[in-house]
């Protein structure tokens, strides 16, 4: 072998060995878990989605009717509180006709302990009159004698009927049953009363415009108002809400709770934002859904009205706990028949056989080591 021929093999060689050298150094850090960034969250998509800025909810009516305001224009205004009722004057007339049946119930009310006092009254006007009648029917030995056999059997007769309408008598008069009748009279009393505020209650229910959320009260319209108008508007000053449609299914499929966004504003500022709640679309395809999230600036960021608008808003899924966040790219052009044939979650394992994985995204994998 010539010089020239080993020089040629030696380079070769030291390429190779550098190369190897280079390669086996370069997957040491990488294999280190530690080196990987704690976080709380991994990023599962971006979905294109709608910001609004100090948004405003309508409030629209349901039916025709007067709208009458019970709450000020420019009120701050609570989620859940009444603003206003639509066909107002239903609901003065039901107010109006509870209001007399409770002046009635009071009457009523004290009509019962009168009646009630009144029947064991005559009841006892009864037992006394039947206890007289039972004490003239009693005859001696020589009365018995003189009115004959025939007469003294239909007397004792009419005695058993008297001392079984004095026995029906003294029943009536039990203190027990007294106090049980007089209770049940009450309690009707207080249910028909009762029926009568919750039906009040329900046609109020119905009958009002509730405010969705927090925020300040705008008058639009009041009066006579017909079935489906906007009289009103609550607007959310200094809040933001993000909505999108997720159409990853995997991704559509976790509970939404667990969900968290990143919306950047044309400035470059990365606002985040929690769940909120979902919006189900019933008249759309198979149900589909519209996922609602609040803004929630840091201190020092600002929400202005150049953040509304079309947004690509970033999706995260929350880990509750936090966790190593490692990417695949990492180790997927490393050995990636091997992460084919075992799948990521035994990968992970051989890697860092301590470790435990909290989630798989489709770019990162949480991995939380253990003690």
């Amino acid at each position: 072998m010539n010089g020239s021929k080993m020089r040629s093999i030696l380079a070769v060689m030291g390429c190779t060995l550098t190369a190897v050298t280079s390669v086996t150094a370069d997957k040491e850090p990488r294999r280190n878990l530690s080196s990987y960034p704690l976080q709380d969250r991994v990023w599962v998509g971006n979905f294109g989605g709608k910001v609004e800025v100090n948004p405003m909810v309508d409030l629209e009516t349901k039916r025709f009717g007067r709208v009458e305001w019970k709450a000020q224009d420019d009120e701050e205004v609570e989620a859940g509180q009444t603003v206003a009722w639509q066909a107002a004057d239903h609901v003065r007339h039901s107010q109006n006709q509870l209001d007399m049946l409770k002046e009635e119930h009071l009457l009523k009310m004290e009509a019962t302990e009168w009646e009630h006092q009144e029947k064991i009254n005559a009841n006892r006007r009864s037992l006394r009159e039947l206890e007289s009648k039972l004490r003239s029917l009693e005859l001696t030995p020589q009365e018995r004698r003189i009115v004959g056999e025939e007469f003294v059997a239909r007397l004792d007769e009419r005695k058993s009927e008297i001392e079984a309408e004095l026995d029906a008598a003294r029943m009536r008069l039990d203190p027990e049953r007294l106090a049980t009748e007089l209770k049940l009279e009450r309690q009707r009393l207080i249910a028909d009363l009762d029926k009568a505020q919750l039906d009040h209650a329900d046609l109020v229910n119905n009958m009002s415009l509730i405010a969705p959320h927090d925020g300040v009260l705008r008058h639009l319209e009041q009066g006579d108002v017909d079935k489906g108008a906007i009289v009103g508007r609550i607007e959310r000053q200094g809040r933001a809400v993000a909505s999108l449609k997720i159409v990853d299914p995997e991704v559509r499929s976790e509970k939404p709770e667990r969900l968290a966004i990143i919306v950047t504003g044309p400035s470059g500022q990365r606002v985040q934002g929690s769940f909120s709640h979902v919006e189900k679309m019933l008249d759309v395809g198979l149900g589909s859904v519209i996922h609602h999230f609040e803004l929630e600036p840091r201190e020092g960021q600002s929400l202005d009205n150049e953040m509304s608008g079309e947004r690509m808003i970033s999706v995260y899924r929350l880990l509750g706990r936090q966790a190593r966040v490692v990417p695949k790219s990492a180790f997927l052009f490393e050995e990636p028949a091997k992460i084919q044939n075992m799948g990521w979650a035994a990968y992970i394992k051989e890697i860092w056989p301590q470790s435990e994985i909290v989630y798989i995204g489709p770019t990162a994998i949480a991995v939380a080591e253990k003690p």
